[in-house]
């Protein structure tokens, strides 16, 4: 198997999970309404974040061997976030407006644990993990 891609449709949350095999792409996994409205998706190894900015609830999925996505875990984080970008293992979630920031990782549970939360200069309107 190639690797993993998850289209979401936000309106309704429907989720589909394929891989891509050279220039071919397979649909594996097809679900309908898990989750509607959420504002952003980052993958994380094998896991896929699935959050809300206006009222910071999401949800973690995992995608298996044999790529299907099965949800792992739900709780509210804080609201607002403008970005959130997959460092690594991490996931650095910012808010533009004001500068502040939070760095987390995904435990063996599921659960978004945050580990430092700050500020640094604000209105920043890109942010991408380099290497």
């Amino acid at each position: 198997m190639g690797p993993n891609v998850t289209f979401y449709r936000g309106d309704d949350g429907a989720l589909s999970v394929g891989h891509i095999n050279g220039s071919v792409l397979f649909l594996e996994d097809q679900s309908s309404g898990a989750a509607p409205d959420r504002t952003h998706i980052v993958t994380i190894g094998s896991d896929v974040l699935f959050y809300r900015s206006d009222d910071g609830t999401f949800f973690v999925a995992h995608i298996d061997s044999s790529g299907h996505l099965f949800e792992t875990h739900s709780n509210v984080a804080a609201p607002n976030w403008t970005h959130i970008v997959a460092v690594g293992h991490n996931v650095l979630c910012y808010r533009g407006d004001d500068g502040t920031f939070s760095v987390g990782h995904i435990d063996s549970s599921g659960h978004l644990v945050e580990r430092h939360s700050s500020g640094v200069a604000s209105n920043w309107t890109n942010i991408v993990a380099v290497g």
